[in-house]
């Protein structure tokens, strides 16, 4: 093992492991007494046997101090992209936070810092369920989605549209939930990640939840596998997608979007290496060879256009809190409810 990764462990022998599944791999958490904090953004379904092995393992080192840093400022720093990030305190998209050294071994990955769940959650799982995508040829997007009569809906949105909304109004009412912020779609098949959902400051479960350090103020997380109704596994077999983005100012519609535009939508708004900025991460996967980034990039547009083909997509633009609205939607997902559904709700391109 090598000199400095052998010290990174010594030092963090004061430590605890928590091993997770994240929809289509499993990573080793370990943290410090006092690094814990990043554990708070599993659910408990996430949680796997701790003696079972993980593909990717990631030691968080609480170094307030300043101690350890000091001891390993003369290694070489880590080569990567992310690593020299990191270093100036930003980890992904909008997220900053105070510098973070990090040192890769393999699929072992090691953070010397303070506050590290911000990194853990913002940064890490998202890359390891990307390169886990990669590997296998399948899709990684930022999406929610539901199970309904064990066929799988994929809800994607742009922040703030509502996605979170029609999530639960649709398990309040028969729909099962999968997942609220990641998923893969592979063969035909949509997997969730579980994770906790944050809670904002207007959610009633937010006075109950959880508060994290690295959370938003007035922000909490909730464990909806425990919270929804959840669907047996973490899979089901795609039906169809929902582009969640409701503006009140706008005119209410439910309307089937064309390929082109659907693809067009989900490449920025739900593509994880277009969404979570991991363009870095493709290219060194891709061994900096420019072309192989070209071929790769190809066919993830390629399996988002067989996604919208194969699988019905719909803009729902609509107050999904109205119960007429709400009957409308409902009886094109096929979900039964008492209302007697309105005529049906149009928009005009």
């Amino acid at each position: 093992m090598d000199e400095l990764e052998s010290f990174l462990r010594r030092t963090s022998a004061s430590r605890d492991s928590l091993n997770v599944f994240l929809g289509n791999t499993t990573a080793c958490l370990v943290t410090s007494a006092s690094a814990s904090a990043a554990r708070g953004f599993f659910s408990s379904r996430a949680v796997l046997d701790p003696h079972a092995p993980t593909e990717f393992e990631l030691w968080c080192i609480d170094d307030t101090e300043g101690i350890v840093r000091e001891h390993i400022a003369d290694y070489p720093p880590d080569p990567s992209y992310r690593a020299g990030a990191f270093a100036m305190g930003y980890f992904a998209t909008d997220h900053f936070g105070a510098p973070v050294v990090l040192h890769r071994f393999g699929r072992r990955y090691y953070m010397v810092g303070v506050e590290l769940e911000r990194p853990t959650w913002t940064y890490f799982v998202k890359f390891f369920v990307f390169t886990a995508a990669l590997e296998k040829q399948q899709l990684f997007l930022k999406s929610a989605a539901v199970e309904i009569d064990g066929q799988g809906v994929l809800i994607a949105g742009r922040g703030g549209g509502g996605k979170t909304t029609l999530v639960e109004t649709l398990c309040r009412y028969g729909a099962r939930f999968l997942t609220n912020s990641h998923a893969i779609v592979s063969n035909g098949e949509v997997i969730g990640v579980p994770s906790n959902m944050r809670v904002r400051p207007n959610d009633t479960a937010a006075d109950h939840a959880p508060k994290l350090p690295s959370l938003r103020e007035g922000e909490r997380l909730r464990d909806p596998y425990t919270d929804l109704p959840a669907a047996p596994g973490m899979s089901a077999p795609l039906h169809h997608t929902l582009i969640i983005d409701y503006r009140p100012e706008q005119e209410d519609c439910v309307r089937r979007l064309p390929p082109d535009e659907a693809v067009g939508f989900l490449d920025q708004f739900s593509l994880g290496v277009n969404v979570y900025g991991l363009e870095e991460e493709l290219l060194e996967w891709c061994g900096h060879d420019v072309a192989r980034f070209g071929r790769e990039m190809m066919q993830q547009w390629g399996r988002l256009r067989i996604l919208v083909e194969e699988h019905p997509c719909y803009l729902v633009r609509t107050d999904i809190l109205d119960p007429d609205n709400r009957a409308v939607l409902f009886d094109m997902l096929g979900i039964h409810s008492r209302l007697n559904p309105p005529n049906s709700i149009s928009c005009r391109d």
